[in-house]
């Protein structure tokens, strides 16, 4: 008989019944729980008085939490505060750290290395205002913003066109005048012609000490400053260059106090 009704379209595909997951192999089981069990345990049982494992909370031992260096966090955190303040007020840092290293160093050198009993406050005022106004601010400017324009960067070759030119060109021509220029303003020289200028008067001496000033500078600073581009950060720089040049200002007073005591002999 034949079969009546449509024709078959095709073969219909059977889909598969669903079935439960798939359980974990119950001895795999176990080992992982025996695995889990003992990473937890604290110790196996003992002889003796000491108790054994179960009798034991799990977890890691019980006793007083170690005791952290309270130091560390805070000092870190002082040192980021610190680092936040310099970087948003860079040029107000450099005026207040170089203002008070100058005065203090001036100081050490005329009580300690020249052995005064009264200072001279118009040689520390000197100092003070020329490393305050020119070391603070005027060198954050050279150091920080010109020369970071003109040698970008801290290759090699950069750090020494850097430190070429504020040794070489900046100091020699530049701050070592304005420092003799407030010097002569505040102190000038007892054997001073009354009919110069204090510039005439400030350049004149400049130019009989150039030497022997510049010498010295090259001595102490070509090195130091060559870490300074090299590996200090900008905002840091000049606070950088006023703690090292505690040292410089006190060799640079007692310098300038003998000079002047050869140029009024």
């Amino acid at each position: 008989r034949a079969p009546t009704g449509p024709p078959p379209q095709g073969r219909r595909l059977r889909r598969r019944p669903k079935t439960a997951p798939h359980s974990e192999n119950p001895k795999t089981k176990k080992r992982k729980n025996e695995k889990r069990d003992k990473k937890n345990s604290i110790a196996p049982a003992l002889p003796g008085p000491f108790p054994s494992a179960g009798a034991c909370p799990a977890g890691p031992p019980q006793g007083p939490p170690m005791r952290r260096n309270p130091l560390r966090p805070g000092l870190r955190g002082l040192w980021e505060s610190a680092d936040r303040l310099v970087a948003r007020r860079p040029i107000t840092w450099a005026v207040l750290s170089a203002g008070a290293k100058g005065a203090l160093g001036d100081q050490i050198a005329q009580r300690l290395v020249e052995g005064r009993r009264s200072a001279d406050l118009r040689r520390t005022a000197v100092y003070t205002t020329f490393s305050g106004l020119y070391l603070g601010g005027v060198q954050y400017f050279v150091q920080c913003r010109v020369l970071e324009w003109l040698f970008p960067g801290r290759s090699l070759r950069t750090v020494v066109s850097k430190v070429a030119t504020d040794q070489f060109l900046h100091l020699p021509l530049i701050a070592f005048p304005c420092l003799y220029l407030i010097k002569e303003a505040f102190m000038p020289s007892r054997n001073a012609d009354p009919k110069r200028s204090t510039v005439e008067r400030a350049m004149g001496k400049y130019k009989s000490e150039a030497i022997e000033v510049n010498i010295a500078l090259w001595k102490f600073w070509i090195p130091a400053g060559t870490i300074g581009f090299a590996l200090i950060p900008t905002h840091w720089r000049i606070p950088y260059n006023s703690g090292l040049s505690l040292a410089w200002t006190i060799i640079l007073s007692n310098m300038q106090a003998r000079l002047d005591d050869e140029s009024n002999a």
